[in-house]
């Protein structure tokens, strides 16, 4: 189970905020609107800069994710191998990118583009 999955586990005791959480996701899937930043008032990259753990955490999730899809991606898409060089914009940690270019022997360049503080964090 990828980290950030096991963290909301563990700690949702099934209270006010699951419930809290569960009604604006609703509301945002029909409005379109930020769920997000109608619970917690700052988009998520605001709030993940005031908690250095839950921005470890939320860049080991994508991570995680990111690893763990990678293969069907790269199955779905066998044309990446003719690539001489791939971007990966939002790459985040790169371990897409990664997974693509061990895929493919490093038989093409990459390039991991994604915001000055994911790539901060990534080093």
């Amino acid at each position: 189970m990828p980290a950030g999955s096991k963290r909301i586990i563990e700690d949702n005791d099934g209270g006010e905020e699951s419930l809290i959480i569960s009604t604006v996701l609703s509301r945002s899937l029909y409005s379109g609107n930020s769920g997000f930043k109608e619970v917690y008032r700052k988009e998520l990259l605001e709030h993940l800069k005031t908690d250095p753990l839950l921005q470890d955490l939320h860049d080991a999730e994508m991570a995680d994710t990111s690893r763990l899809n990678a293969p069907a991606i790269i199955a779905d898409y066998p044309y990446l191998g003719s690539c001489s060089h791939l971007c990966d914009i939002g790459g985040g940690l790169g371990s897409f990118l990664y997974a693509v270019l061990c895929h493919y022997d490093f038989k093409m360049k990459g390039t991991n583009f994604d915001l000055p503080d994911v790539i901060d964090n990534s080093k």
